[in-house]
């Protein structure tokens, strides 16, 4: 349905309510940018390779530019978590958290579980390597990645794929920071494996 010439609109919670000679007409329910793979391509996001594919590929799909990336589950199946995670322990660190903190730091009807970024003002880092590194981790190196580990401890993690969103110009942290913030606006908490802003 097209929304153009359909009057005013009102929108609450998600939804655009569409006003004609003051009376309410239709509703069209707006999806969450962070509900679904084609909504975050049409934000700009591309690549959604699977882990599996990027690690046995060194990451070579992924610009070596600055930006910001997403790790996505499609399936609204429940997640399985493992007792333990698979992932690396810098510095003699355990990454593993209990499942029921698991179970409590789950967003439900989102595929997003994790946003991060890569590179900026004063950072080396582009997409490429951090990702690299991220993989790594995940797959039980030692290397120091301790943001989004909770990523590793949900069963089936070499299927979840990442995407990204890369600018030679952009400040990464303000834009993490502004996916972080909208996500957190829109679920009331931040992304699965985000502990923190």
């Amino acid at each position: 349905m097209s929304l153009s010439g359909e009057g005013p609109r009102l929108i609450t919670n998600g939804v655009i309510h569409l006003i004609r000679a003051n009376i309410l007409v239709s509703e069209v329910l707006v999806k969450s940018m962070f509900e679904t793979k084609a909504s975050l391509e049409r934000a700009g996001f591309v690549g959604f390779k699977t882990i599996s594919y990027l690690a046995r590929t060194s990451c070579e799909p992924i610009p070596e530019e600055p930006g910001t990336y997403l790790v996505v589950r499609i399936g609204s199946d429940e997640p399985v978590f493992l007792e333990s995670s698979p992932a690396g322990r810098f510095k003699g660190r355990d990454p593993s958290l209990s499942r029921e903190r698991l179970r409590g730091e789950w967003v439900p009807k989102v595929v997003v579980l994790y946003i991060g970024r890569a590179g900026g003002p004063e950072v080396k880092e582009n997409l490429q390597t951090c990702i690299r590194s991220y993989i790594e981790f995940g797959s039980g190196s030692p290397v120091p990645h301790w943001g989004g580990r909770l990523v590793w401890q949900v069963a089936g993690s070499d299927l979840f794929l990442v995407g990204w969103r890369s600018d030679s110009n952009l400040d990464t942290r303000v834009e993490e920071r502004m996916l972080l913030d909208e996500f957190q606006q829109e679920h009331g908490r931040l992304p699965f494996a985000n502990l923190t802003k």
